[in-house]
């Protein structure tokens, strides 16, 4: 069954035209449900395996419209269960964090991505709980920790790229206010633009607003401190504490060192 379950996969992301179709898609629902209730305890699992190494062959990969379309579906099986696919995808939720920080390879992919979970998959994090959505923060701020922010980094258009959309995940997700979003809209227009004299205007704006950011930071850890303490959360409680002085030391280093 689990070549079936491919077979499925591979046709909606090799499709070059349209959205996937929904013959292609039913299946893999279908085989999410059944794993979020499986028909007797210690039921195989190995097609729910088959399916989510397979999505992340293809968001691997260098060809950024199947990447996309690998990412859509995972997203959309996320929406029918997203137990199943925080357990049985873990690697997919990192696939492009580092490709964007250190290749760079599949930026095109990783902005048709965030473009997706910006506008379709809103609603997820304001379901799921506010673990969940302490997840994709830490997820957003180890990635802004990878990216270089310097000078010399800017210089390189990809780079550049990379940083521009790391600065649009942290505004939108750190759930800052609305004039803080609009002060983004040159970032997130240059995006696709090679032009680093604007990409720099528009990247001193994020800096400006960048203790925005670490107070939200800061108010979510206290947060944490809230949560019972049997409820294994140990690690994000040092990983914030850690994430918090990183950032506090680049926010000083950015008002004491122009990039321009």
């Amino acid at each position: 069954m689990s070549s079936l379950v491919v077979w499925h996969i591979n046709s909606a992301c090799a499709q070059t035209t349209g959205d996937i179709k929904t013959e292609n898609l039913n299946p893999l629902v279908a085989a999410v449900k059944t794993a979020a209730s499986p028909p007797w305890p210690g039921a195989d699992t190995t097609e729910i395996k088959c399916l989510f190494k397979t999505l992340k062959a293809w968001a691997h990969g260098k060809d950024h419209g199947a990447s996309r379309r690998a990412l859509c579906i995972f997203h959309q099986l996320m929406q029918e269960d997203i137990a199943v696919a925080q357990k049985y995808a873990e690697p997919i939720g990192s696939i492009l964090w580092d490709t964007v920080s250190e290749e760079g390879y599949n930026i095109m992919a990783y902005a048709a991505y965030l473009d997706f979970r910006l506008t379709n998959d809103r609603g997820i994090y304001q379901q799921t709980g506010s673990l969940h959505q302490l997840v994709q923060v830490q997820s957003l701020v180890e990635a802004s920790m990878k990216c270089p922010w310097n000078k010399d980094s800017l210089e390189n258009p990809v780079s550049a790229r990379a940083c521009a959309l790391l600065a649009r995940d942290l505004t939108l997700f750190f759930g800052t206010e609305m004039r803080l979003i609009h002060a983004m809209i040159p970032l997130s227009a240059n995006m696709l633009s090679p032009d680093l004299e604007k990409f720099r205007k528009a990247y001193q704006v994020f800096c400006q607003h960048a203790q925005d950011s670490l107070t939200y930071l800061t108010a979510v850890r206290k947060q944490l401190d809230c949560i019972p303490a049997n409820a294994g959360i140990d690690h994000f409680k040092s990983s914030y504490d850690h994430t918090i002085s990183v950032y506090t030391a680049q926010h000083k280093q950015h008002n004491t060192k122009s990039i321009g």
